[in-house]
């Protein structure tokens, strides 16, 4: 009975200690792959293929959505050309159906395949720097449209009647290249909710982090990593509080050291290495003035 009271004490005030792992915030927001100034001129929109005119009109319409239509002053000008390639595929095959007497009839059925492709390419102008052109593409194929599948995916996929009009699919897929257009402009946003680990050494940098003070947690955190420098949990704290910090180089290395002591077993540090590796590249390409490569280009 002693050693359970005991027990019970002893746990409440590690617990009053701190001794419960907190959670770490993490939120990474990554400047926008292609910088589109708001005060944006749309010039001119071209388009070419089966159904360009219808094209045109709808691409113009979604740009000017997004960006000013001609005229003014302004800080850039954009203008966009469409391509659009088309295909089907129309013809016949035989089925043996069951009929209501329960009997197996052949029946010969009207098919149909579509197709249909689309290439973008933005040419944006401006001031007192290089043109940039934005490729974006997107492609559709009936026989993979689960419209056509129907709800339960039973029905055939070359059925005309279930294939969707051909300026339907068009605008659909416009639409499609407009949203990889506006993911390009739009900055990223990486956000992370990590528990840090419980471990005897990383109890001072644990009180410091209840306060938001993760410069002073990360120092106290380093300190207990000089003399234990094969505590995994205690490095993946110190990573953690680094990557919090903005301090790439240092959590990279730590986080590193984790994988290395687990022999790359811990999925966690695995991703957030990914992350805080690909903030690191994006952070030295813009201080060296070289431009970010685009996540969605062809």
């Amino acid at each position: 009975m002693r050693f359970l009271l005991l027990s019970a004490v002893l746990c409440g005030v590690a617990a009053y200690a701190g001794c419960v792992a907190p959670v770490v915030e993490i939120h990474h927001q990554a400047p926008a792959d292609i910088v589109i100034p708001a005060n944006t001129n749309l010039t001119e929109v071209r388009a070419s293929g089966p159904g360009d005119g219808f094209a045109r009109e709808h691409l113009r319409s979604r740009l000017e959505c997004m960006f000013r239509a001609g005229g003014g002053e302004s800080a850039a000008t954009i203008e966009a050309d469409v391509r659009i390639d088309f295909d089907q595929s129309a013809g016949e095959r035989k089925v043996r159906l069951l009929e209501p007497k329960q009997e197996l009839a052949a029946r010969t059925l009207a098919t149909l395949k579509q197709s249909l492709g689309v290439s973008c390419r933005f040419l944006l102008s401006r001031r007192d720097e290089p043109p940039v052109v934005i490729a974006t593409a997107a492609h559709y194929r009936s026989i993979d449209d689960p419209r056509v599948r129907g709800e339960l995916g039973l029905t055939r996929s070359d059925d005309p009647e279930m294939i969707p009009p051909f300026e339907q699919v068009l605008r659909e897929t416009l639409d499609d290249c407009l949203w990889q257009l506006s993911a390009l402009a739009a900055a990223p946003a990486q956000h992370s909710r990590i528990r840090l680990r419980y471990d005897m050494h990383s109890l001072t940098g644990f009180s410091q982090v209840a306060k938001g003070h993760y410069a002073q947690a990360a120092a106290a955190l380093a300190r207990q990593a000089s003399r234990h420098p094969d505590n995994k949990n205690l490095l993946f704290n110190l990573a953690v509080i680094e990557e919090r910090l903005g301090r790439w180089a240092d959590a990279i290395a730590h986080y590193q050291r984790v994988l290395d002591l687990s022999e790359g077993e811990d999925i966690e540090a695995q991703r957030q290495l990914r992350i805080v590796k690909a903030m690191s590249i994006r952070q030295e390409m813009e201080s060296s003035g070289l431009d970010v490569p685009c996540r969605l280009t062809n």
